[in-house]
């Protein structure tokens, strides 16, 4: 099962880059583990290459989604977002378009979209 995306920029080494909610909770167990001591910051750092090569190689095979629907409810606090959308198509982009063929449709009677704003 894919990971599911948080819609967020997060500021990482002077590059912007798209976190996925595992990524976001390995990066907090393994600066706990650190600070506490229990994992060289050596060995968090290869634990981190590892992961990410893995979901970014993962990611190349997750299709690309379009989602469409009503816009029920929209709250923001301090840089993080919450949408809740009603009635949600999510359609499946075909991987070629030209050839006319498609995506799958589905629909969802609710969504809850959440996110994080960054200042450059």
């Amino acid at each position: 099962m894919a990971a599911p995306l948080v819609a967020s920029q997060a500021a990482t080494k002077g590059r912007l880059a798209q976190q996925s909610r595992l990524q976001l909770a390995l990066e907090e167990a393994l600066g706990s583990l650190e600070a506490e001591g229990l994992l060289a910051s050596q060995a968090a750092t290869c634990i981190r290459r590892v992961a990410g090569e893995a979901l970014r190689r993962d990611a190349g095979r997750w299709p690309e989604l379009r989602l469409g629907g009503r816009l029920a409810g929209y709250r923001a606090l301090r840089g993080e977002w919450t949408m809740h959308l009603d009635k949600v198509n999510v359609q499946v982009v075909p991987e070629h378009p030209s050839r006319g063929v498609c995506g799958a449709s589905r629909q969802i009677r609710r969504l809850k979209v959440i996110g994080s704003e960054v200042v450059i």
